[in-house]
């Protein structure tokens, strides 16, 4: 099973992300990770956007990790510069964080300080694709639509709108 390519070239003053979306089976616990170049949160990476015509997305990296549930919340996001910065195609690290893929399995390991009062967040989180090795589909809607009730009663409606304005596919809904 192929898997990400953290290696992938970014444009000057353009950005990649990897977004991961995690619910638990009883839907009370939830989590997103976001690893970034070229930070499109970041305001220094727009300032420096808008002074000149060419910039380094490597200078502004961060990864995000946000994790909800009924009783507790965090969240981090630490942008940092390519000094901290590591890829190939199956690596990505940004300071003591980093994101591995082995072929079955994309595990997190994260160490960050949250915001906006600090503390330490850190542990690992092991993603597992639901797609079967041979198994491809043309589009893939995240379990993000379904964290309201209104978004779940919506979602077929949300689908048949997002194929018709694509060429036919399959289309599989991750996390229904």
């Amino acid at each position: 099973m192929s898997g990400p390519d953290f290696n992938v070239a970014v444009p000057p003053s353009g950005y990649r992300w990897w977004y991961l979306d995690g619910l638990s089976a009883d839907g009370q616990r939830g989590l997103t990770v976001i690893a970034f170049v070229g930070s499109v949160f970041s305001p220094y990476y727009a300032a420096a956007r808008r002074r000149q015509e060419a910039v380094a997305p490597a200078r502004f990296c961060a990864i995000n990790v946000a994790l909800y549930g009924p009783n507790r919340t965090a969240w981090a996001m630490t942008e940092r510069s390519d000094r901290t910065l590591a890829r190939s195609p199956a690596d990505f690290a940004l300071g003591p964080s980093a994101l591995h893929w082995d072929g079955t399995m994309l595990t997190v390991a994260v160490e960050e300080i949250t915001v906006p009062w600090p503390r330490r967040l850190r542990g690992e989180i092991r993603f597992t694709p639901s797609l079967l090795p041979d198994e491809t589909f043309d589009f893939v809607f995240g379990s993000d639509l379904l964290y309201e009730p209104y978004h779940a009663e919506t979602l077929p409606a949300v689908i048949v709108r997002r194929m018709a304005r694509n060429p036919p596919g399959r289309c599989r809904v991750v996390g229904a």
